[in-house]
């Protein structure tokens, strides 16, 4: 996915790190933008609250953290296509790839799940399994500001509309305090 940014335009004007938290010791930005609902990756609250802590030491003073993450454990699932209303998109290089998500477990706040893709010009199927958490949104408010942040907005989509208890998403927008 890197080397997919790379090209997009004025992508020369970011830093891009591949890996984990830790790679930001030492680093100074005035943003730090975790995409993908990444933020939901990190299972463990210590994981969480060391991503947040190691933001708010790369930032430079009034930096913004911006992060997504699901709102709802159930309402995404259902959304997300199955194996029995596979979605497909094209990308350029490699072609038209169907793609499919098997849900494997649950709790109240965890799911792991499979994602099932299959690329149809190399006829090449994988399959990636994956733990995602859903934090609440007054939990991650919480350790937003545990971490030394500030909370600034919380939109409920991608089109800027405030959060509501019926939005599909939560973005987070903090800045370093």
């Amino acid at each position: 996915m890197l080397e997919v940014a790379k090209q997009k335009q004025h992508a020369d004007m970011v830093q891009w790190i591949e890996g984990d938290y830790r790679k930001l010791k030492g680093l100074k930005t005035d943003l730090l933008l975790m995409t993908s609902h990444v933020a939901q990756f990190l299972l463990t609250d210590e994981e969480w609250l060391a991503v947040l802590k190691n933001t708010h030491d790369s930032l430079n003073e009034g930096g913004h953290i911006m992060f997504d993450s699901r709102r709802s454990l159930k309402e995404s699932f259902a959304k997300w296509p199955t194996v029995t209303t596979k979605r497909n998109v094209t990308d350029p290089v490699l072609g038209e790839i169907e793609y499919w998500c098997n849900v494997l477990e649950t709790t109240d706040v965890l799911a792991k799940y499979e994602l099932h893709y299959h690329f149809k010009k190399s006829n090449k199927i994988v399959v990636s399994t994956d733990t995602i958490i859903f934090r609440t949104k007054d939990t991650i408010e919480n350790s937003l500001k545990d971490a030394g942040f500030k909370m600034q907005s919380v939109f409920g989509d991608w089109d800027s509309s405030l959060f509501t208890d019926t939005s599909p998403e939560m973005l987070f927008v903090a800045q370093k305090s």
